[in-house]
């Protein structure tokens, strides 16, 4: 009968261990950078990762209109002209268990700049 309260005890302990081992978190991510431009220009809109930062949906807003992509290829980039007095956003949705996820816009011109940027990150160790 002992060695049974041995063995229970043992196993006890065994299933505790494993019970609590540290299980890798994922997070989820919501980024948003707004802006407004000034005058007349072309803007630069990207997303970057590193690790397994992954973007489900990406959205960008100019005075074109906005365009929404589902699951884009990292790292992602477009240029679009955009209006003077136009509002302008690049949004994503995504997850990150060990990396990091981050959207920006930049425009430029002679006498004006405009940019901005969001950043999301979360590590396991």
């Amino acid at each position: 009968m002992k060695n049974y309260s041995v063995l229970i005890l043992m196993l006890s302990f065994v299933i505790i261990g494993f019970g609590s081992c540290e299980k890798d978190i994922e997070i989820t991510c919501n980024l948003d950078a707004p802006g407004q431009v000034t005058e007349d220009m072309t803007i630069t809109f990207s997303a970057s990762k590193t690790g397994d930062g992954v973007i489900n949906t990406l959205t960008y807003k100019t005075s074109q209109g906005e365009v929404t992509l589902t699951n884009p290829t990292l790292p992602w980039t477009i240029n679009v002209d955009t209006e003077e007095g136009s509002s302008i956003s690049i949004s994503a949705q995504g997850t990150v268990k060990d990396g990091s996820l981050t959207v920006a816009f930049h425009g430029e011109t002679q006498s004006s700049t405009v940019e901005g940027n969001d950043f999301c990150s979360h590590s396991n160790d």
